[in-house]
């Protein structure tokens, strides 16, 4: 027996069938003296042992006259509660001179049991003392089992258990989301079947030196390798590999342990983009800056008015663009680090597109830029500032990637309780693949345009931290070589609401120029 219900309820029974009694109950030693029943029990249920408390006390002769419990090898036992006069048997179980517990057994009078019956309840607890023991063990060691198979199962990790032929013995649910592949696709199939197609092509490192590591059997504490995925995909992982020899005579197994990798990986490649992206991004605009104003300052050149003016403004721009560089920085810094604060105010929001509108026209030169807005004010309690930043942002990308001589529009509209706001271009447009990624930081779009096309990556990562800072979010829509829709929400002011379910106006209103 090895489930500690069936192995109570069947001694219980066995040992009260053997001896012709009513009763039978088992009990549990605890380190404070105290005995505990167990149940199931024979001929008891826990509601007629409530109350019933019982003390292993040493030996006493004197045992209380209301308690009539004859004890079978030195064993006394203690019993305060509520009682009848239902004489008790108790024998101790004992393993290895160690006290487990206790048989009691009740339902004839004291006289009735016979020195026979002493002897046989003697060999009978000494035996279940025994299958009790064991019993525990076998449940601590399933419980402890259990809880090991739950940590396997529920890592994030992916752990995947070799035997002693390297065939694979676990692959856990982490393992399936790394390398797209079922348990029982993998399972019973040697490490070379099972990594077929999920490593590298032969001869690849990654493929070589896992092979080295799972012949020699040699523990690794960290490697790192690529992983093809079910669909084909590359991953980046970081695992290490370790052989347990078994501590009695049963086989060893190999334990790899591997975590995806991919994402830090990626984001350490934009952080140093991002890094060689700035110092050009700053070194462009500080070397115009330096060549005009020292060509400004040269005494031995003689320079006329337009061109010092050009010169002039040619600074004026380079610092314009280092001040909107540092501006996004310091951005990111402020939302990453918590301090990012809005100032809001009940705003007409057609006022600050038309306001973007027009500082894009007189910076664009060369492209036609629409703007349709409601004639009527659109209220929404916003930080001025900072929408005026997620427009220059939207309208200096839509005007960036697009080519000369098309058009940008800028749309609002109010949809129930919401404010639309969009941004068009007909300019490159965005891969599906890419458009879930537009709006992490340093992200930028793989492509010989992107490059030579300055930019830090952050702009966008700033536009949807401000927009769900409002209350808002934020998308994009996109069809390569057709053009690109960047959009926005956010909620209208209570005020504008009010005055609308006063005024009985509807959800949309009518476009002006």
């Amino acid at each position: 027996l090895t489930n500690l219900d069936d192995t109570y309820n069947e001694l219980s029974r066995s040992i009260a069938l053997l001896l012709h009694a009513d009763g039978c109950v088992l009990l549990l030693a605890s380190a404070d003296g105290t005995l505990a029943p167990q149940f199931p029990a024979h001929g008891f249920s826990q509601q007629e042992m409530a109350g019933l408390a019982l003390r292993v006390d040493g030996f006493d002769e004197n045992l209380d006259a209301r308690c009539p419990v004859r004890s079978v090898d030195g064993l006394v036992v203690t019993c305060t509660g509520p009682w009848n006069n239902t004489p008790w048997l108790v024998a101790p179980m004992r393993a290895q001179d160690k006290l487990v517990g206790a048989v009691l057994v009740s339902g004839k009078q004291v006289s009735a049991f016979n020195e026979d019956d002493i002897r046989l309840l003697s060999i009978l607890s000494a035996n279940a003392a025994v299958i009790v023991q064991n019993a525990i063990l076998f449940q601590r060691v399933e419980s402890e089992r259990d809880e090991l198979e739950a940590i396997i199962r529920n890592t994030s990790d992916a752990i995947i258990i070799l035997d002693q032929d390297d065939r694979v013995t676990r692959f856990n649910a982490a393992a399936e989301a790394l390398s797209g592949w079922h348990a029982d696709e993998i399972i019973g199939r040697s490490w070379e079947e099972a990594a077929l197609g999920a490593l590298p092509a032969e001869g690849h490192s990654s493929s070589r030196f896992l092979a080295e590591v799972i012949e020699r059997r040699h523990p690794v504490p960290y490697f790192e390798s690529l992983v093809m995925t079910r669909d084909g995909q590359e991953r980046e992982v970081a695992a290490s590999y370790t052989y347990v020899r078994s501590a009695g005579r049963g086989e060893g197994m190999g334990v790899i342990i591997a975590r995806d990798i991919s994402k830090l990986r990626e984001v350490e490649r934009m952080q140093s983009e991002f890094v060689s992206m700035v110092s050009h991004e700053l070194r462009t605009p500080l070397g115009l800056i330096k060549g005009y104003a020292s060509t400004l300052l040269n005494p031995q050149l003689n320079i006329d008015d337009a061109t010092a003016h050009r010169f002039l403004l040619g600074i004026d721009g380079a610092s314009d663009r280092l001040a909107k560089l540092i501006e996004n920085i310091m951005s990111v810094s402020r939302i990453e680090s918590g301090l990012f604060r809005l100032s809001t105010q009940e705003m007409d929001l057609t006022k600050v597109m038309a306001a973007a509108v027009n500082t894009a026209r007189s910076v664009a030169k060369g492209y036609d830029i629409i703007l349709n807005v409601p004639r009527r004010p659109v209220t929404v309690e916003g930080d001025r500032v900072q929408i005026e930043l997620v427009m220059d942002n939207l309208l200096g990308n839509a005007i960036k990637y697009s080519p000369m001589g098309k058009s940008v529009r800028v749309e609002l509209r109010k949809r129930g309780g919401e404010v639309e706001v969009k941004v068009l271009d007909q300019g490159i447009g965005i891969a599906p693949q890419h458009l879930p990624k537009v709006f992490d930081k340093f992200y930028r779009v793989e492509g010989g345009y992107s490059r030579r096309t300055p930019g830090s990556g952050l702009g966008l990562y700033i536009c949807r931290s401000i927009i769900e800072a409002h209350g808002g979010r934020i998308w994009a829509e996109s069809v390569p070589d057709q053009g690109s829709t960047f959009a926005f929400v956010l909620p209208v002011s209570q005020s504008q609401q009010a005055v609308e379910a006063a005024v009985g106006t509807s959800g949309r209103d009518e476009l002006g120029g």
